[in-house]
Parts: structure tokens; sequence; C-alpha cells
């Protein structure tokens, strides 16, 4: 890989991508490939950056509120690491609720409910993409969100970061 650090962001409305879940798909494939743009593309990186993206884009349009305001994937790559921020709005119990999820997760491999702890009823659908990203990728989630002064509102825009290690990603296909 050269030196060549890459960033850009996306913009979107959940809205958008709602009536055409086609668009999803397509902004995943054009991200990964963008990320992974070096002189030798590797194809198997571009599959996982895909479906982390794509990942992100559905958890924005499933659980995500105000879907009609702008949400936004950022993405950046440097020869360490890459790193993909989606903001979107969530439910404050909504963050909790998925911060306590991740938790349980980083502790699977001290216990034995594997199935029980991924497969919960709340996320469900990202607990083996959360598991997988954690534990081949050396991947790290970080949610933070922004305090609501107003304290009208529980609905609160959220940033979610996943950094993945950019030499285990290369080297779990290597094998």
């Amino acid at each position: 890989m050269t030196n060549q650090n890459i960033n850009f962001d996306i913009n979107f409305l959940p809205i958008d991508i709602i009536s055409s879940w086609k668009r999803a798909s397509l902004s995943s494939a054009f991200c990964s490939n963008l990320l992974n743009s070096n002189e030798t593309p590797q194809h198997y990186i571009n599959n996982t950056l895909s479906t982390i993206i794509n990942e992100c884009l559905e958890f924005s349009i499933k659980h995500g509120v105000k879907k009609t305001e702008q949400y936004s994937l950022s993405c950046f790559k440097d020869s360490k690491q890459t790193t993909i921020e989606l903001s979107l709005y969530l439910i404050s119990h909504q963050i909790n609720l998925l911060k306590n999820y991740i938790k349980k997760i980083k502790l699977i491999k001290k216990n034995n409910e594997f199935e029980n702890i991924l497969f919960a009823k709340e996320f469900s659908e990202l607990g083996y993409a959360i598991y997988s990203l954690t534990k081949d990728y050396k991947g790290k989630i970080n949610i933070e969100n922004q305090k609501n002064k107003e304290k009208t509102s529980s609905i609160l825009k959220t940033r979610i970061i996943i950094k993945l290690n950019n030499k285990d990603m290369t080297h779990d296909y290597q094998n």
C-alpha cells in the first residue's frame, strides 16, 4: 500500500435509501472501492469494507430516528488503520442499549453464551458483525453522543466510530 491517506464523507437522507435499498449496496461498494484504491486492489478487502459500510447504512436506516435529517458516513484510511464513522440520530435509550450490547460482545471470549449474546433481541442483526470486527480485525467501536442542552427531547446526534487494523484485514486473507 502506498503512503497515501484517503479521506471522504458521504451525506445521505435515510428516507432516500428506504425508497431504494439498492442505493445502500451501491454506496457501500463505491466507498469500499475508494478506500481500497491503491495500485493493487484486493477484492477480499473490498468485500470486507463494503460489508461494514453496508451494515452502517442499514443500521442508520433501521434504528436512526429523524429519517428526513441528513446523516453522514466518513471514511479515513492511512497506512495503519481504516476508520469509518457514522453520524446519525438515536434515542438515548437506544444508545445505552447499544453500548451495553457492545460491552457484552467484547466479553464473549470469556463466556460460553456466544449465541445468547450475539443474537439478543436488541440489535440482533449487528451481533456477528460487531463480533467479527473486534475479533478478526482487532476493531474498536466507540459510541459518542452530543449532550442535549434543551432536555426537551431524548433524541441525540450520535457518532459510531469503527477503527480497523489494516494489517489484520490483509493478513486475514493471506492465510
